[in-house]
């Protein structure tokens, strides 16, 4: 653990310096600025995100997202810490509806909702911040959208399936997956305003430990009115593991993370808030050595007077995430690849309230939205064009309450332009699907395009609660995604020559279009079987129709120079034809009697989508089909006055399908990947408000599997048995 001691004990030695001098003027906080606190989070970036809930150990279910009309769930930051031993991604895969795609030597988070993944189909962000970084190298790796933060900032996961309302449903097709990260509240312990808050852990087989301090202070103003600021770091070393036949995996790195946060209110109506998220890493990932950083930057302005007609926020974003494959490495042809995918923009949102009678309420949500995707690479590009996507919003939700019933009426038009440079091709070349270049004393060189469009996306949504503890709600929504500069100006460019070989753009691509039906049903019990027990359930069914379904395939194109004529199969982005349909059933909830609690979520779907004739071999899009069936059980109890908290949990993942391609054969070949189950066991004990040990261990039996949706097609891949114990504390 030397890479741990000198910068963690420099930065927790100044750390609790400055904390014990800004307590010298700290001064308890009034009832009131408590309540203030805990009311619900604002919109971050446009997404509906669940009301902040106090969470103590493993077991307590948030009622947020119980009391919900629509398909979302939330993680919190205690459970992705114990009971998901730190691992995002056994935290998705536990949420239903909703898998990841976790290569074994891939850092980066692949979020999938409802069997779709990559290039804006799902919103990935970070603090409401869209991340659009993707690489496209082939070799096994994966072409989609990966999110990079340091797992230890994490404060929770807000999952939306479907349909997204705000500013991050712009040009999403199945959902958004907002990832927040800690705050001033986070840091600081109840009623005082400085402090630091600290953890530690140490596991075995590839984890070799990680450690996060993080410190805030809040000054209140005399008259109303506070400052907070706060900073963390945080850093985690991986090595290879082990699966269960002792069998060695690489995934050798060591992520670093920065945080800063400035949060201003002078009064109730008016709030800022300033953030900065880093990340930086190394890994060796498709036959190169990746060297990552990631920058995120957010601006939130929040205005809320006593008045029904505004509350109104402003959301100012920019990121950027830079790529490079390490020069010093050696092997390969795409040593010095660089690239910088930039993101940013914005949304202004309000919401009114109209009491219309007595029983007759309307509430109007509206707002418009920017984003830009700026994505540039080197000369050393392979198949990563660079290019732009913008996209614009206007959206606006309207809901009418009486009585029991609520009846909410949305629509949304997207607006998109797609802009960058059509590949030079060889004289000769053309016909069929591809602009034809004809035979002449030069080739055609590379040219500027652009292409836009846009799509009205309607939403109706009815919701009733017949009693108080029963809540019905159906949706039929539309959505749309447009094609991205991956996508249209996709095309292996030789190095030096800048000429294409035989991969080309599709300039022609149409967007992705869903109409999709979600109906759902939430249950909030007390006092069922037992005084302050809980019951929780959240049951919902979804169908979608997805029309031009984007994938890679071969297509006849003519590439011949002279008379001859020469047809060949060349490989690019198509449209699928036909509707692809999905469907499927999500299940969550649990039952907590304090002492003891049990837990539960379970999805059953088709997911199914289409699979081009050029997956596998070249690593560039999907390879994985997702399992029909996964589920997740959860037990456990509280001793000792709760503070004690002892758990398991049994995880099933039906059998998947893994697709491969010869380039002599282009009709893909399937195979099952088998299904399987884990079992784990996490742990914790409170020994004050702020300081707790934990531990888990995950895989008990040491069960050899191979992990559906993961890009190492059939390998036993599966993580072995591994031990992480931890420490957490906050002064």
């Amino acid at each position: 653990m030397a890479y741990l001691s000198r910068k963690s004990t420099l930065l927790l030695s100044t750390t609790v310096l400055s904390a014990l001098v800004a307590v010298h003027g700290a001064h308890a906080q009034t009832d009131k600025e408590k309540q203030d606190r805990v009311r619900p989070r604002v919109s971050e970036g446009g997404v509906v995100l669940l009301p902040t809930l106090i969470v103590g150990d493993p077991g307590g279910k948030d009622d947020a997202q119980y009391r919900t009309a629509a398909p979302v769930s939330s993680t919190s930051k205690s459970d992705l810490e114990t009971r998901f031993g730190g691992s995002v991604n056994q935290a998705l895969r536990n949420t239903p509806g909703t898998f990841s795609r976790p290569g074994a030597n891939q850092p980066g988070i692949a979020v999938n909702i409802r069997g779709m993944s990559g290039f804006g189909r799902v919103n990935s962000m970070i603090d409401g911040v869209p991340q659009t970084f993707r690489n496209g190298a082939g070799h096994g790796a994966y072409g989609g959208t990966l999110l990079y933060v340091h797992p230890d900032f994490l404060a929770g996961v807000d999952i939306a399936r479907g349909a997204v309302p705000g500013a991050a449903g712009s040009g999403t097709l199945s959902g958004a997956a907002n990832f927040r990260t800690i705050g001033i509240d986070d840091v600081l312990l109840p009623g005082r305003n400085a402090g630091v808050m600290t953890s530690f852990k140490l596991g075995s087989n590839g984890y070799d430990g990680s450690v996060m301090t993080a410190t805030g202070v809040r000054k209140v103003f005399e008259g109303g009115g506070e400052l907070s600021i706060m900073g963390g770091w945080a850093k985690t070393a991986n090595s290879d593991y082990r699966n269960g036949a002792g069998a060695v995996f690489h995934e050798v790195n060591a992520p670093i993370g920065g945080l800063g946060k400035i949060e201003y209110k002078p009064n109730d109506t008016h709030a800022l808030r300033l953030g900065w998220i880093y990340y930086d890493n190394d890994f060796r990932n498709s036959g190169y050595r990746w060297m990552v950083n990631n920058n995120t930057y957010s601006l939130n302005y929040a205005y809320t007077p006593d008045s029904n007609l505004f509350d109104a926020k402003v959301n100012l974003y920019y990121n950027k995430a830079f790529m490079a494959y390490d020069r010093t490495a050696g092997g390969g042809s795409y040593i010095g690849r660089e690239t910088d995918a930039v993101s940013f923009g914005g949304d202004i949102t309000n919401v009114s309230r109209f009491q219309l009678t007595d029983r007759m309420s309307l509430k109007a949500d509206y707002g418009v939205s920017y984003h830009m995707d700026d994505y540039q690479v080197t000369p050393y590009r392979g198949v990563n064009q660079p290019g732009k996507l913008a996209k614009a919003s206007a959206f606006s939700d309207f809901t009418l309450s009486y009585g029991m019933f609520d009846l909410t009426g949305g629509l949304r038009y997207d607006h998109w332009n797609l802009s960058g440079v059509k590949q030079a091709r060889r004289q000769g070349t053309g016909g069929g699907w591809y602009e034809e270049c004809p035979v002449g004393p030069a080739d055609c060189p590379a040219e500027a395009v652009s292409r836009s469009g846009g799509a009205l996306n309607p939403k109706l949504t009815l919701a009733a609660k017949p009693t108080d503890w029963l809540q019905l709600y159906g949706t039929y929504a539309h959505t749309f995604r447009p094609p991205t500069p991956s996508e249209s100006f996709w095309g292996l460019v030789g190095i030096g020559s800048q000429v294409g070989s035989g991969i080309f753009n599709n300039l022609h691509l149409k967007p992705e279009t869903s109409r999709g039906v979600d109906v759902g049903a939430n249950i909030v019990r007390d006092n069922l079987f037992l005084n302050n027990d809980k019951f929780r359930l959240k049951a919902g069914y979804f169908h979608n129709n997805i029309e031009n379904f984007i994938t890679q395939g071969l297509v006849p194109i003519e590439r011949c120079v002279g008379a001859a004529v020469c047809w060949y199969d060349s490989a690019m982005w198509i449209n699928v034809p036909g509707t692809t349909r999905m469907s499927g059933v999500e299940l969550e909830g649990g039952y907590d009697a304090g002492f003891a609690y049990a837990n539960f979520s379970y999805t059953h779907a088709k997911t199914r989508t289409p699979v081009g004739s050029f997956v596998g071999g070249g690593g560039n899009a999907d390879i994985d089909i997702l399992p029909e069936d996964y589920g997740m059980i959860d037990l456990g109890v509280r001793l000792f006055e709760e503070k004690l908290t002892l758990g398991g949990k049994a995880r099933y993942v039906g059998k998947g399908t893994y697709a491969t391609i010869s380039f002599t054969s282009p009709q893909p070949t399937f195979t099952e990947v088998p299904a399987h189950i884990l079992y784990d066991l996490y742990g914790s004990y409170a020994f004050s408000q702020g300081s707790r040990v934990f531990f888990s261990v995950e895989n008990v039996a040491n069960k050899v599997y191979a992990v559906p949706l993961s890009g190492d097609g059939v390998q036993l891949a599966g993580r072995g048995r591994t031990f992480i114990a931890g420490f957490s504390t906050k002064f």
